[in-house]
């Protein structure tokens, strides 16, 4: 029961990601193999499920799995970088 739920999860996340985009399979398939959507979709993916890169890559006409790694890793190292998830609360509590 466990691994069919956990086969469900990734197209269900699919799926929820395609509506708030507006987007059909079709469209999915015409947009960019780098589309920033794409890449946000793939980050909620890898980041809730076990789907590996290669299948990530092939559910999203994102190309191979290395491209979807390759985003992955620069959309990363584009974000703010914290070492302690608390940090804003030290700034805000004058701890800092």
């Amino acid at each position: 029961m466990r691994r069919l739920v956990a086969a469900l999860l990734p197209e269900r996340i699919l799926n929820e990601e395609l509506d708030k985009l507006g987007w059909t399979g079709a469209e999915l398939a015409r947009r960019a193999k780098g589309d920033a959507r794409k890449i946000q979709v793939a980050q909620r993916l890898r980041a809730e499920t076990a789907v590996t890169l290669k299948r990530i890559a092939a559910e999203l006409h994102m190309g191979t799995g290395t491209h979807v790694a390759n985003r992955l890793k620069k959309r990363m190292a584009r974000m703010p970088q914290t070492n302690n998830p608390n940090s804003d609360l030290c700034k805000y509590s004058g701890l800092t």
